[in-house]
């Protein structure tokens, strides 16, 4: 048998119990309001803006800023494990503005299933755009490159160049070649 419980469960007012009552309204929009924000449903897309520098290092740019999620540690190895690339050759730079993104609040692991995916997309671009780069420094047609392990490769294996070397031999070029915007 169990024991009563000294403590009681005390019952807050929902819109159900306060039927017609300004109360029961302001109820039920805060919580629409705050379910669909938690949610990720939001009028703003998240985007990313990615940007090499002099060295060809590259660097994303987001509007949301971490309140200790770790964005730091966790946009840069998605956006590197996609390239497979090191993530400390990435640099997160957050709260940026004057680059033309949107983006959204921090809210839990919202920023990371929503920002995460777009640093995923912007990598997955990144391979797609740098490709024609890459057989031109190669001299081979696109259709006869791969990529795999941070770098292009000729399918039969003879001409490499991986995609940091890429970027920094373009680095002279204003605006780099390479610079892209996810959402």
């Amino acid at each position: 048998s169990r024991k009563p419980s000294r403590f009681r469960r005390s019952r807050l007012p929902t819109p159900r119990r306060i039927p017609n009552s300004d109360l029961a309204w302001s109820l039920q929009e805060t919580s629409v309001r705050y379910a669909e924000q938690g949610s990720g449903a939001s009028e703003k897309p998240d985007q990313v803006a990615l940007e090499f520098d002099a060295l060809g290092k590259p660097s994303l740019y987001t509007t949301t800023l971490s309140c200790g999620q770790g964005h730091e540690t966790t946009f840069t190895a998605v956006f590197a494990e996609t390239l497979g690339i090191a993530p400390e050759n990435v640099t997160l730079r957050q709260g940026v503005s004057g680059k033309g993104i949107s983006g959204n609040n921090a809210g839990g692991s919202r920023s990371l299933v929503a920002l995460g995916s777009v640093c995923k997309l912007a990598a997955q671009r990144l391979i797609m755009q740098a490709q024609p780069l890459a057989a031109e420094t190669l001299e081979l047609d696109t259709s006869q490159l791969e990529y795999r392990a941070g770098a292009n490769r000729s399918r039969d294996g003879n001409k490499t160049i991986g995609l940091l070397d890429l970027a920094r031999s373009l680095a002279g070029t204003t605006p780099h070649p390479l610079n892209l915007m996810a959402e």
